[in-house]
């Protein structure tokens, strides 16, 4: 509702260009204030109110039939304030009569002219404040810039585009907000054409979650126009879904594409060897399921983070299905891999699981203290394993250097 409100009333660009937030708040302020007015005036003047009915069948027609017609094309429809424009006759005339009641004869006119000149004001200071600062080329920064990038990165996308580095902000988003990833441009050397720049958040396996093309510059300074030793830094917008099953870890991916939309300029390092063109990470925060597991426990493992409970189930393609409770203790700076062994008598161990949490979606230094995280390993069970008695040996542990954390009982 909010989008559709903001994006009848002015949205510029393709969706991606807004005026700045008080201009929506004083809308809804005339709005808010009109519509009380004709509320008081359908009180005092009964007559009208088959008039005003007749309008508001109207308003709430052309609001319903583009709606209407919108969720017979998709499943899921943003809304989107053009497809209301049809409203805006009707619409106008009630807001009219709403303000006109407000105000007594003397200075109903005086009042009406004022709001109309504000309007007017605002409206034709769009272009100087809104359109020219952001289809301005940006600004070339000093070489000893580079020494303020959050992130450094050399990377090189052919031989002519490099990516000094990037900034995140913020570090964590929730479902419906919007992370700004920040690039830092350099030119190598002249390039003939002009490419468009993609920018993607990406799940965990690599899906699409959110996506931005454009020409750099905001398509106000295509890579035909750098010139060698230009340093400029641009910030992309990425929108997150509004649904978000669990929080993860998401990585972004950018690349340059040629006009038929394809990949088409190769990403290595400084010596020439190809790299991957995703990197970095946001946390995206989602609403985690409620977990109630069959077990509780209360084992802390070296006062970072604590088994609360677990779940254990068998089935008959993977084995052991483990489901496990964690919860944070404090930060952690490491990242921690989930080890699972099946222990038979004699202390054989007959098979073991290591992963990180949740397959290395949701790396334990993206935890926060007291955030609890649900956390499923599979176990597969060898062919030749014969009945008896075995037990499920777990424990948390450093890969880099096989540290493992110590486990302390909820009595010490």
């Amino acid at each position: 509702v909010a989008w559709a409100f903001k994006t009848f009333w002015g949205q510029f660009g393709w969706g991606n260009l807004p005026p700045p937030n008080w201009t929506y708040v004083a809308i809804a302020a005339i709005v808010a204030v009109s519509a009380a007015g004709l509320c008081v005036r359908l009180v005092r003047v009964p007559a009208e109110r088959a008039g005003a009915a007749v309008l508001a069948v109207g308003l709430f027609g052309c609001v319903l039939a583009p709606l209407f017609e919108a969720v017979k094309m998709a499943e899921g429809v943003r809304l989107l304030g053009r497809f209301y424009i049809s409203a805006l006759t009707p619409l106008s005339i009630l807001l009219a009569l709403g303000w006109w009641q407000l105000w007594r004869a003397p200075v109903r006119a005086k009042s009406a002219r004022a709001l109309a000149t504000g309007i007017a004001l605002v409206t034709l200071s769009f272009p100087f404040t809104v359109f020219l600062p952001a289809y301005a080329r940006p600004r070339l920064l000093p070489p000893q810039a580079e020494t303020q990038i959050q992130h450094p990165l050399d990377m090189r996308y052919g031989d002519g585009i490099r990516l000094a580095g990037y900034d995140v902000h913020p570090a964590k988003v929730r479902a419906g907000e919007t992370v700004e990833l920040t690039l830092y441009w350099q030119s190598l050397q002249p390039v003939s054409e002009n490419y468009i720049l993609a920018v993607k958040l990406l799940w965990p396996d690599f899906r699409m979650l959110a996506e931005a093309y454009r020409f750099p510059g905001r398509g106000n300074y295509a890579t035909s126009l750098w010139h060698p030793g230009d340093f400029f830094k641009e910030t992309v917008e990425l929108r997150v879904p509004d649904d978000i099953p669990s929080s993860f870890r998401g990585r972004f991916l950018v690349e340059y594409l040629d006009d038929q939309w394809t990949p088409a300029l190769p990403a290595h390092d400084a010596q020439g060897q190809p790299l991957d063109t995703w990197f970095g990470e946001v946390k995206v925060a989602g609403t985690e399921a409620a977990f109630q597991p069959d077990t509780a426990a209360d084992y802390r493992l070296n006062d970072e983070v604590a088994l609360k409970g677990y779940s254990l189930g068998v089935d008959q393609a993977a084995g052991l299905r483990l489901e496990l409770l964690w919860e944070a203790l404090q930060p952690m700076s490491a990242d921690y891999t989930v080890a699972v062994a099946l222990v038979g008598p004699g202390g054989v161990v007959w098979t073991q699981a290591d992963a990180q949490p949740r397959g290395g979606a949701y790396p334990t230094h993206l935890w926060e203290p007291g955030e609890r995280v649900t956390d499923a390993h599979d176990v597969p069970l060898p062919p030749n394993l014969a009945c008896g008695d075995y037990t499920l040996h777990l424990g948390l542990y450093e890969l880099a250097t096989g540290y493992r954390l110590p486990v302390i009982a909820a009595d010490g």
